[in-house]
């Protein structure tokens, strides 16, 4: 995931998790975000010098706003999302922890699990 990649902070790097990218036109790449401030022409030449650090080469960058569908952070909540689910499903399948659950009455506190990084 680029955006994951990319050395930028602050607004920059919001603008790059939270935009869909929409169009790759020769070495224009046109987004799409969900916020105005991310579509602030400062934080588009942050991200677009970050770019073209990153490629080495020049990089127009077109930002529009609107709805989006995919986005990095999307993804990456997606990707969290299933982490924590199986982290649970592993739990509550454990042997040892249906042992105690079975015998001792035990619970497992909502909340409480967390799946390793």
């Amino acid at each position: 995931m680029l955006a994951a990649e990319l050395p930028a902070r602050g607004l920059a790097q919001q603008l790059a998790f939270q935009s869909e990218l929409t169009e790759v036109a020769g070495r224009a790449l046109h987004l799409r975000v969900p916020l105005r401030q991310l579509a602030d022409a400062a934080t588009t030449d942050k991200l677009r010098q970050t770019l073209t650090e990153h490629f080495g080469t020049e990089v127009q960058l077109h930002v529009e706003l609107g709805p989006v569908g995919t986005t990095a952070a999307s993804l990456a909540a997606q990707a969290a999302a299933a982490r924590q689910q199986a982290a649970e499903q592993a739990i509550a399948s454990d042997p040892l922890v249906r042992e105690l659950i079975d015998e001792f009455d035990a619970q497992i506190l909502p909340g409480s699990v967390r799946p390793l990084q």
